[in-house]
Parts: structure tokens; C-alpha cells; sequence
């Protein structure tokens, strides 16, 4: 992110972040970085949007990775069940820990607005 936000620093002026321009309360940070490649955003919403895709992506894994648990499910495939399951445990406190950082980022931004 740091290489991109630098990168869009230098080749354009951005403006300020979009986040909550339709609200009565704007976010007034300026813009560093194009979130793929379209709305401005400052610094901490560009890594909360980060997170909140990493959430995302995992959430649909825990999913793909359920559904192909129980097609596995009743074909004697002991070995691949334990390692399916390892990885849903691993990908679930992944999702935690995610989940704890775009609360955290939440709460700053609350913060930041409060102030």
C-alpha cells in the first residue's frame, strides 16, 4: 500500500477522502490512494478497506471450504476431513483477528470524528 499511496501522491492531487461525503459528517483527511483504482481515500479508510476485503475474502472461504467438507463427508477420505479441518479452524481465527483489527479501526474512526 505504502508503494502505491506514494506513487499516487506524486502523479496526482486527490483531494479529500470520499468516505461519508454524503453524510453531515465527511471524513475531512485528505486522499493518498485510489481504492482499485477508483474512489479517494485517506490512510485509514484505505486500510480499512483493506480489511474489511481480507473479512470478506475469508468469510467466503470458511464458506467454499464448508461446502467441500460435506461433499467429502461419508468417502472413508479420513486424512483430507483432518486437514480440511485444520485449515477452517486456521481460517476462522484468521477471520477473528480480522474481524478484532476492523473493530479496532472502527473505534479509531470514531474517535477521529469525535474529536
Amino acid at each position: 500500500m505504502t508503494e502505491q499511496i506514494a506513487e499516487e501522491r506524486s502523479t496526482e492531487d486527490l483531494g479529500t477522502c470520499i468516505m461519508g461525503g454524503s453524510t453531515d459528517q465527511p471524513c475531512p483527511r485528505p486522499a493518498v490512494a485510489r481504492w482499485r483504482g477508483g474512489s479517494p481515500l485517506c490512510s485509514e479508510h484505505y486500510r480499512e478497506a483493506e480489511v474489511q476485503e481480507e473479512s470478506d475474502e475469508l468469510r467466503l472461504s470458511l464458506d467454499l471450504l464448508g461446502a467441500f467438507k460435506y461433499e467429502v463427508c461419508g468417502h472413508s477420505l479420513q486424512v483430507l476431513e483432518e486437514n480440511l479441518e485444520r485449515l477452517q479452524v486456521g481460517f476462522q481465527e484468521r477471520l477473528s483477528d480480522t474481524n478484532g483489527l476492523l473493530r479496532m479501526l472502527s473505534d479509531q474512526a470514531d474517535r477521529h470524528k469525535g474529536s
